[in-house]
């Protein structure tokens, strides 16, 4: 059997080099495939870190209450909430910082707002994404605002130019508020990315209310029972979660409690998922017709060298074990040439990969709005995928099983089938 297998080989050395050929591209394009799944897992691994918060749930019928607020912080896994309000502060006594990049502004100040600086109020300012992983974004000195220390953070740059540090007591006219409020230091924050003003600026001087440099973050809580406010922050909150493994159980749960009064938004899925259904589409589609291929064009060989086989007295399982051999060094030589390939070519493929990934990041994360931008601060990771990524033991069973399905597929099943017709049709059949 083994003999006969390998003389079969032998005599048909073009076409046996043409499917170890197709398997080997069927091969490669599956390594393709698993490398975009691994790249799309670790990015949702690196959003749910650089988002900071998992979930975003929404109600746009008013927004949540403060006891709705109260009960999505008692549900299992939940860390924190990230409902928050901006309030325009006027400084009193200090100055903001207008230093930036690129276009000056026209000496217009077009919204009456070029001396004024942000306030914004947070649920839980360390959890927000702008400070929950390794950006452009710290804190340097002091500690995060919180409900108990009654205190805000401010930038170095505001807190430089104003002789500032932390315990100082800054005061500001807030909102529409007539009295002066004082708010006491507890922190101060550095940004390591360059405001920047575009020449489509339209706001004049007033552009400079968006520098972070001009951000004061403080408790949400607190400000609001400071000042009087209404509690509803907005539309809906950011969700933090323990563990990206808890972030179904938690949207379940939500669900339970809303229905379909909200919606809730996944912060860490959808990355590369476009590129991951492309992907296995086309493999899908290429093995279909790879197989097509394989199985109608040795069919009639099978067929032929079946019936000479079982009139010369050969068993039929003499028959399916002798094509079933020769299937395995296609099967085995297709998957030692689509991994050498890989090796080969791995690299650019990589790169490729790499490329997609960070062009699908920062169109998700790209928050230049008109006229100014502060590029890199929000931008804190990317789809990064190297050749080593490949051969994990998950992957190399996936490859394995694969291969076997393959090796059934091509060259065991079309004998199994052929061989139940008689023998001496099988002998004559055309070919």
């Amino acid at each position: 059997m083994i003999e006969t297998a390998i003389i079969y080989i032998k005599r048909n050395k073009i076409k046996s080099l043409i499917i170890i050929l197709i398997i080997a591209t069927i091969i490669l394009g599956e390594i393709i495939g698993l490398l975009l799944s691994n790249a799309s897992e670790k990015s949702e691994r690196d959003a749910y870190l650089y988002n900071g918060a998992a979930l975003v749930i929404e109600d746009d019928n008013g927004g949540f209450t403060k006891s709705d607020y109260d009960e999505i912080r008692k549900v299992k896994y939940v860390t924190g909430l990230g409902a928050w309000r901006e309030l325009i502060a006027d400084p009193v006594d200090t100055e903001n910082v207008k230093e930036h990049k690129g276009i000056d502004p026209e000496n217009k100040d077009v919204r009456n707002r070029a001396d004024k600086m942000v306030i914004i109020a947070n649920m839980d300012v360390q959890k927000y994404s702008l400070f929950s992983w390794e950006k452009n974004v710290s804190l340097i000195e002091g500690e995060f605002p919180t409900y108990e220390n009654k205190g805000i953070i401010v930038e170095q740059r505001y807190a430089k130019k104003n002789n500032l540090k932390v315990g100082d007591e800054v005061k500001y006219t807030i909102g529409d508020q007539s009295e002066v409020t004082s708010l006491q230091i507890c922190g101060i924050y550095k940004v390591d990315s360059d405001f920047e003003i575009y020449d489509s600026n339209e706001e004049g001087t007033s552009v400079y209310i968006h520098s972070p440099y001009n951000s004061i973050y403080v408790d949400y809580d607190y400000i609001v029972e400071l000042l009087g406010l209404e509690y509803t922050a907005s539309t809906g909150s950011e969700v933090y979660i323990d563990k990206i493994e808890h972030i179904d159980a938690v949207k379940t749960q939500l669900k339970k409690m809303y229905g379909d009064n909200v919606e809730i938004y996944d912060n860490t899925s959808n990355y590369l998922d476009s590129e991951c259904k492309v992907v296995g589409l086309m493999g899908k589609t290429s093995k279909i017709i790879c197989w097509m291929i394989i199985i109608m064009g040795g069919t009639i060989q099978y067929q032929k060298d079946t019936g000479l086989f079982m009139v010369l007295g050969r068993s039929r399982k003499w028959c399916i074990g002798r094509f079933a051999f020769i299937g395995m060094i296609y099967t085995i030589s297709g998957l030692l040439l689509g991994v050498l390939l890989y090796c080969v070519l791995g690299n650019f493929i990589c790169s490729i990969i790499s490329g997609i990934g960070k062009n699908v990041i920062i169109n998700s994360t790209d928050r230049a709005i008109g006229g100014y931008d502060t590029p890199g601060v929000f931008q804190g990771f990317e789809v990064r995928i190297e050749m080593s990524a490949f051969f994990t033991l998950k992957n190399i069973i996936i490859l394995l099983i694969i291969s076997l399905v393959n090796w059934i597929a091509f060259m065991v099943l079309p004998v199994v089938t052929t061989v139940e017709e008689n023998a001496k049709k099988l002998l004559n059949s055309k070919g």
